[in-house]
């Protein structure tokens, strides 16, 4: 079995703003959700074939653990799409641009967004 992409994961300083950034200005669907303010909340979206996960920060070491191990390190998330142009006219808030549809030297077409957290998403098409 090959490894395919699952999903990526999120830990957002505000859950509702992050959460109101992927559904309403990137198009994501809420696919599940979980949790209270209380014990923290967690949501799985969906864009095509693309996943993601937010969770708010709650009481597991394991998690904990983790989170401190990754501190501070930021990754840029690569999601290949059929149209720039479309997926980036489908941007509601274009104040999140980072980049706007250009074509690099490594060869794709790109545009590229920063959520509230400061993660980047590349938006690629060959």
């Amino acid at each position: 079995m090959a490894d395919t992409f699952d999903r990526f994961f999120v830990a957002p300083s505000n859950f509702d703003r992050t959460l109101d950034f992927y559904t309403k200005v990137l198009g994501c669907e809420i696919t599940s959700k979980w949790g209270s303010t209380e014990e923290g909340r967690g949501a799985t979206l969906q864009i095509g074939g693309m996943k993601a996960a937010i969770a708010d920060e709650h009481r597991d070491d394991t998690q904990d653990n983790a989170r401190k191990a990754i501190n501070g390190t930021r990754l840029t998330i690569y999601i290949a799409v059929d149209s720039l142009q479309a997926r980036f006219n489908a941007i509601t808030d274009k104040h999140c641009i980072v980049i706007e549809p250009e074509r690099t030297h490594w060869g794709i077409h790109w545009c590229v967004v920063r959520d509230p957290d400061g993660n980047l998403i590349a938006y690629t098409q060959k």
